[in-house]
């Protein structure tokens, strides 16, 4: 998404309060969308301000399959990757096949990162406070969030869940880590240098 007006490219990896941002940029900054997930920034924005969400990998991959294979919604036709049993481990079990899925809901963050310069990353974990210091966002507009899949959210999703953490064992975290490497490199990156 992009503002002309505003000088900004938002490049939006999935999961990662994409709706909420997109709301956001269309409502109070002019915002039009240039193609959903678009993983390289078109060169007639080359020179605008850029920024992006990052998430906690384990946090993001909860996400995608409360989203797809929990929420009644299957859209995405996610539920094949958990036929059997349903549950988080099932998804995990079947990583490989999951990240090189068509809709690239868990591919790496990176594959959105590397082609692009990216002058802010956002931290999903402090997100309000971080889309409130953005330069072009001079008036206080609040982000409000849309599709929250956790339960502390509030009330608007009758479908909520519990914190990631309560998704993890230490098999699934080591296999996590391991097929998320990369994320968690530039993860740690960037939170070093934004601390």
């Amino acid at each position: 998404m992009t503002s002309a007006k505003h000088n900004l490219v938002f490049v939006a990896i999935t999961k990662t309060a994409t709706r909420s941002i997109y709301a956001a940029l269309k409502k109070h900054f002019d915002g039009e969308l240039v193609q959903e997930h678009q993983k390289e920034i078109p060169p007639q924005y080359a020179g605008l301000f850029t920024f992006a969400v990052l998430r906690n990998p384990y946090d993001r991959l909860v996400s995608v399959y409360w989203a797809t294979c929990r929420r009644g919604n299957d859209a995405y036709g996610f539920k094949k990757y958990v036929s059997r049993t349903g549950t988080f481990a099932e998804l995990v079990d079947n990583l490989d096949s999951v990240m090189e899925d068509p809709s690239e809901l868990a591919l790496p963050q990176v594959e959105w990162v590397k082609p692009n310069r990216i002058d802010r990353f956002l931290r999903f974990e402090n997100i309000a406070a971080e889309w409130a210091a953005l330069p072009f966002n001079t008036t206080g507009v609040k982000l409000e969030r849309l599709n929250p899949t956790v339960k502390e959210a509030g009330p608007q999703n009758p479908v909520a869940r519990e914190s990631w953490e309560t998704f993890m064992t230490p098999d699934i975290k080591a296999i996590i880590r391991e097929k998320y490497a990369d994320d968690f490199d530039l993860i740690r990156s960037v939170y070093a240098n934004n601390n």
